[in-house]
């Protein structure tokens, strides 16, 4: 997701917190939220050991969005310079 200052700033862009995973436990689905690892890594087990569906709300850094989307397409870090530092 791209925003330019005329569309909005980030205020376009930044919301209020949802809680997925209680979304999701409302309409009968498993659901858990992640804000560690260790979160992370026992909502997997869990989901993946009762079986069906899941949602795993997992919270990261918004400060890691621009490493995260230069991943996603390809592009190392080794070319980047202006990589934000947190």
């Amino acid at each position: 997701l791209k925003q330019r200052a005329d569309q909005g700033g980030t205020g376009a862009v930044r919301y209020l917190p949802v809680d997925f995973a209680g979304v999701a436990r409302s309409s009968g689905m498993r659901g858990w939220s992640a804000q560690t690892v260790a979160d992370l890594e026992a909502a997997l087990s869990r989901a993946e050991s009762d079986g069906g569906p899941a949602l795993i709300d997992v919270r990261v850094d918004p400060r890691t969005y621009v490493d995260a989307m230069r991943t996603l397409r390809g592009v190392p870090a080794s070319l980047t310079t202006d990589r934000p530092q947190p």
